[in-house]
């Protein structure tokens, strides 16, 4: 527990189990990092304020400019960070660098950094202020703000295999991010898998792109990396709402729920190749509300978007018909286009009792068939499914 303000005069690092209590104080780091060992377990309470007041910098060495960002926090792989509330502010770029466990529940961080220097555009130059890295590495973030004044910044940059949950599942709460250039949620195509869920929140980008350079940036999630994007819930407003930029990532974007206010446009789909993969990506909308209408490429099987006539379009089930089976978040209308549809691998989820003509499984799937309760009448056989792949 903090009885006084303090600065720190060198890196601090934790390696077991420890509430510090801020107590409404301050620690200024001095570009000095707290670092959460992979034994190590730290809880910051106590609604104080943890500031960094160096500017990030490039510096040489041994020839090569190297980024220096100030890391804030600092946690390694097994090492466990809780952020309850306070304040964090930062003139560099990173308050929060995970490569294990990050768990945050409120708080505000924002970078305060109003140098325009080469040197320090050049270090914040698509940084973050939250940086989630790694495998093992997960965010789950339910409440708190991340604000960023410079245009260089990302607010969250998920790479490598990281995980990151925002908002709540059950109460559809969640952060407020807020970045001026770079999206409020973002990853790259040269890193590996990313994975990122939203449950709610609100995700806002202020600028309006100077050039076609700056337009897939100008999102609030800038979506571009392999590995899965759901969206379940929240508010997103910028230049575009989502920016999925390259065609061949192996990534999958699921909408169910949410509402997207893109200047230009809600979904900002290019068809460059991406890097890595030959594989294409999957759009599905499944719900939401739009203020543009949702091309009908990306709108999942068994929905369509309806006119609010009051310049938005809402995604939901088509009424006129009975979906009788589902594949991820496509429904379908018969057993037969829900099995033919499925890809290797893929569970099949019967919805409703489902009378049916003979089903072949093609010799080249593995399928899993869900009944979930209901029945398969097979009406001119003794059987239903000619299981020539595998079920």
């Amino acid at each position: 527990k903090l009885v006084g303000n303090t600065e720190l005069d060198a890196d601090v690092s934790i390696s077991n189990k420890i509430t510090l209590d801020l107590d409404d104080k301050t620690i200024e780091t001095k570009g000095n990092t707290i670092s959460i060992a992979a034994t190590g377990d730290l809880t910051v309470t106590g609604n104080g304020i943890v500031n960094n007041n160096t500017e990030a910098t490039v510096e040489t060495v041994n020839g090569t400019e190297v980024k220096v960002r100030y890391t804030m926090f600092a946690v390694d792989a097994g090492g466990k960070l809780t952020i309850e509330n306070g304040t964090f502010t930062t003139k560099a770029a990173q308050i929060v660098y995970t490569y294990g466990s990050t768990t945050i529940r409120g708080g505000t961080f924002k970078n305060t950094s109003t140098n325009t220097s080469k040197e320090t555009v050049d270090a914040l130059n698509s940084g973050a202020l939250i940086v989630v890295c790694g495998t093992p590495a997960s965010l789950t973030m339910t409440d708190g703000t991340v604000t960023t004044e410079s245009q260089y910044l990302y607010g969250v940059f998920v790479r490598d295999g990281g995980n990151a949950i925002f908002g709540d599942e059950e109460t559809k709460n969640g952060p407020s991010i807020h970045t001026h250039r770079y999206a409020a949620i973002g990853e790259n195509n040269t890193m590996a898998t990313a994975n990122i869920t939203i449950y709610g929140g609100e995700y806002t980008v202020s600028t309006v792109p100077a050039s076609d350079a700056w337009k897939p940036f100008c999102a609030t999630i800038y979506a571009s990396a392999s590995g899965e994007i759901n969206i379940h819930g929240g508010t997103f407003t910028g230049y575009y709402a989502i920016s999925d930029r390259y065609e061949k990532v192996e990534q999958t974007v699921t909408i169910t729920g949410g509402t997207f206010n893109g200047a230009e446009a809600d979904l900002y789909v290019t068809s460059e190749g991406g890097k890595g993969t030959t594989t294409n990506r999957i759009i599905a909308i499944a719900g939401g509300t739009f203020g543009h209408k949702p091309d009908a490429t990306y709108i999942a099987t068994g929905y369509v978007a309806k006119d609010n006539n009051n310049g938005t379009w809402t995604v939901s089930e088509k009424t006129n018909v009975t979906l009788v089976a589902q594949v991820g978040v496509n429904k379908y209308e018969t057993l037969a286009d829900a099995l033919a549809a499925a890809k290797n691998g893929d569970t099949v989820t019967v919805l409703d009792d489902v009378t049916t003509e003979m089903l072949t499984i093609p010799a080249d799937k593995t399928l899993t068939l869900n009944t979930n309760g209901k029945s398969i009448t097979n009406n001119s056989g003794n059987y239903a499914i000619n299981n020539l792949g595998t079920l």
